[in-house]
């Protein structure tokens, strides 16, 4: 299976730039997530892997050979669309049998009807194979469009949203499946989608993309711990991170939050970390719902806030938090019970706070 390198890959639509100098890695049988929000440039990305749309700049290669002579036929890459797309007056057996029968691809009777029961098997539609696809279910459909990927044993796979059509049950466990899937092929993947928890959890490293701009690119750990900007420490995490504006007091021990109305003692640990930042002014501060602890009882570094209301998700709780005008979130387990209008005591996880540059977005980094 072949690596996939983007190298400052430039694509234009007339004046608009939909890809601004894109540098991408993935490794050969790396299941590798684009994610972002609409318009950030993902199914342009995977149009010009694939060979569909011509860059306008910088280079593509497939395993180390240069795409700019490739057709799309030559890719050999197998597209999997958020839409079903399959041939209404074909059976399943007949929609999976028809790539490999096609002149690029053609193959002999046995190997067809093997890799066409091999797929069905695989995927749980051995007894969809004599249906029409009218007589399906949404889920069943998109199984069938995904067999008619794999059925051809392409080098990459290009997947398009392919769950998003999907009701949330099905989503769940077809990311399961998928990712087994691909596992077991190990097939290089790349896998664009807006929604962060299908990057998360199915990626093996994901990159953020918004305005034709990667963000960041790392683990899903790497990216939900230590964003590299704004964008991707908001876009990230559900719920969002918490932002703060603040300022690095004198001396450097503890910082001045929303302009007097919180003011968060550091460590020397922390005072550390603040002391390798070149600015004093101009800050935001970050904290992940979960990094924020709530008491019960008045501590040496803790500040007062009141409960708005709770939001139940069932395996967690949200608890809405105001200081003055300031909201702010908690994730807490589904055993803790907020009282609306409660006074209690706040503290941040000091390790797990990161501090950005309000001009440029940018965080500093810890270390």
């Amino acid at each position: 299976m072949p690596d996939i390198k983007l190298n400052k890959v430039v694509k234009k639509f007339g004046k608009m730039t939909a890809l601004k100098e894109m540098s991408l890695e993935i490794k050969n049988g790396e299941f590798f997530v684009l994610v972002g929000p609409t318009g950030a440039g993902k199914t342009t990305t995977l149009r010009v892997v694939s060979g569909l749309e011509k860059i306008d700049g910088g280079d593509i290669h497939l395993d180390d050979e240069s795409a700019a002579g490739m057709s799309p036929a030559d890719r050999d890459v197998a597209f999997v669309y958020q839409s079903f797309s399959l041939y209404p007056q074909m059976t399943v057996r007949q929609n999976l049998e028809f790539p490999l029968n096609s002149p690029l691809h053609k193959e002999p009777k046995d190997e067809v009807k093997k890799r066409v029961e091999m797929v069905a098997q695989l995927l749980h539609i051995t007894p969809l194979l004599d249906r029409m696809p009218n007589a399906l279910s949404g889920g069943e459909m998109q199984r069938v469009g995904i067999g008619r990927a794999i059925v051809r044993k392409p080098k990459i796979f290009l997947m398009d949203e392919p769950l998003s059509d999907l009701d949330a049950k099905l989503r769940e466990e077809l990311r399961v499946e998928l990712r087994q899937i691909q596992r077991g092929l190990k097939t290089t993947t790349l896998y664009v989608t807006h929604d962060q928890i299908e990057a998360m959890s199915m990626g093996d490293r994901i990159a953020v993309l918004n305005d034709g701009i990667v963000h960041q690119i790392g683990t899903p750990k790497e990216v939900y711990a230590r964003p590299n900007d704004l964008f991707v420490a908001g876009f990230i995490g559900n719920p969002k991170m918490n932002f703060f504006e603040c300022s690095l007091l004198e001396g450097g021990n503890a910082l001045d939050v929303e302009k007097g109305l919180i003011r968060v003692a550091l460590s020397e640990k922390g005072a550390a970390y603040a002391s390798r930042i070149p600015k004093k002014e101009g800050l935001i501060l970050g904290v992940r719902p979960e990094s924020v602890k709530i008491f019960e009882e008045k501590g040496k570094t803790r500040f007062e806030a009141v409960i708005l209301f709770v939001e139940h998700f069932g395996s967690m709780n949200i608890v809405n938090l105001k200081i003055g005008e300031k909201i702010f979130k908690s994730r807490m387990g589904t055993t803790y019970r907020a009282e609306q209008n409660k006074r209690l005591w706040i503290e941040f996880d000091e390790e797990r706070m990161i501090l950005f540059d309000k001009e440029t977005g940018k965080a500093f980094k810890h270390n």
